[in-house]
Order: C-alpha cells, then sequence, then structure tokens
C-alpha cells in the first residue's frame, strides 16, 4: 500500500469484519479528516442497498458526484455518514465524496448487518 491508499478493517458487533480500501487522491481532505478520526466507533444502518455509518468528518462537498458504484466507500457530508453501496446507483438524491471501495469477500459479511449493530473502523496494521 503506498500513502495514497490504506487498507482499513470494519469490525461489526454480530455479521463480522469487512475490509476496505480507502484512496486518497479520491477526495483527498476527506479521506485525510477519516484517517485522524480512526479508530471510529458507530453503529450501522442497511436503508435500500446502502449502508450508513454515522461519522462527523466536518468537511463539506469534495470531488463530489451523485451516482456510485457496488462496493464503493463514500462521505454524505448532508447526512454526517459513511456510506456503503450494494448496487450501483446512476441519480442518488445526495451528493457523496467518494472515498475508496470494499473488498468482493466483504460484501457477504455486509449483507448480514442489523439495523443499529455496532461498528469499529480502524487502520489495517501491516
Amino acid at each position: 500500500m503506498s500513502i495514497e491508499t490504506k487498507e482499513i478493517i470494519l469490525e461489526f458487533e454480530k455479521a463480522g469484519t469487512a475490509k476496505g480500501i480507502v484512496k486518497r487522491y479520491l477526495a483527498p481532505l476527506t479521506v485525510e479528516r477519516f484517517m485522524k478520526k480512526l479508530p471510529i466507533f458507530s453503529t450501522a444502518n442497511l436503508i435500500q442497498g446502502i449502508i450508513f455509518i454515522p461519522v462527523d468528518l466536518m468537511i463539506g462537498f469534495e470531488k463530489s458526484k451523485n451516482s456510485i458504484k457496488e462496493r464503493e466507500l463514500f462521505y454524505i457530508p448532508q447526512n454526517k455518514a459513511i456510506g456503503i453501496s450494494f448496487k450501483n446507483y446512476n441519480k442518488l438524491p445526495f451528493k457523496v465524496n467518494p472515498m475508496g471501495e470494499v473488498t468482493n469477500e466483504s460484501l457477504y459479511v455486509l449483507n448480514n448487518i442489523r439495523r443499529g449493530e455496532r461498528v469499529k473502523i480502524l487502520l489495517k496494521n501491516k
């Protein structure tokens, strides 16, 4: 992993552990603030194919877009939450700051998340 990309781990209380990669070049200020907040303790909610994890990074829109791909990891400034998508969306009703993606193997874990499940997000140790 270079300085531009970092591996993270999302530990869900019941569903298990998922892995992701954050890419600094997608939204440098957003990713930087996110990395400084780690480890993050929050809750996860699955709503309409998107997992929402409340996290206030105190940052606005940066390289924002309103379309996302499956497995994409992003920050939603309006909701102050990290999001993970299960499917492609061509037009969201809100804009997001792209941050990276979760691995293919993690989709199985993410599908088993229950509403309000506790989650811990941390940097993967080498």
